[in-house]
C-alpha cells in the first residue's frame, strides 16, 4: 500500500464514496468552507423551511477532526471493506439498500427521541 492512488482505485464503490463523502464534508465544515449548523440534523428546519439536505449530510459530518474522528474513519473503511467484498460480494445493489435501511431506521430514531 505505498500509493495511495492504487490503494483508493482499489476500494470498492460504496466504501469508497461513503469514504469520500465523510472525508470531504467533515474538512469543509472543519476549515469553514461549510458552516456545520448548516449540516446537522435539525427535523424543524427540514419540515418548516424545507431544508432537506440536512437528512443527507447529517450522515456525512462527525464534527471535529482529531484521533477519535480519524478512528471512525478507519473502522468505517474496515467493516464497510469487509461487508462489501465478503458479504455483499458482487451485490452492490443489496449492500446500497441495507444501508439506506440503516439511515432511515437511524433517522427515525432521531426524530422519535
Amino acid at each position: 500500500m505505498a500509493d495511495p492512488k492504487l490503494w483508493w482505485d482499489g476500494l470498492p464503490l460504496v466504501t469508497k464514496s461513503l469514504f469520500g463523502g465523510i472525508f470531504a464534508v467533515t474538512l469543509a465544515a472543519n476549515f469553514g468552507i461549510l458552516p456545520p449548523m448548516k449540516l446537522v440534523l435539525d427535523f424543524d428546519l427540514v419540515w418548516r423551511r424545507f431544508e432537506i439536505w440536512r437528512l443527507f449530510t447529517c450522515v456525512l459530518f462527525y464534527g471535529k477532526l482529531g484521533f477519535p474522528f480519524l478512528t471512525w474513519l478507519y473502522f468505517l473503511y474496515s467493516y464497510s471493506l469487509r461487508l462489501e467484498q465478503e458479504h455483499f460480494s458482487r451485490r452492490t445493489a443489496d449492500y446500497i439498500y441495507a444501508m439506506l435501511i440503516v439511515w432511515v431506521i437511524m433517522l427515525v430514531i432521531g426524530y422519535v427521541f
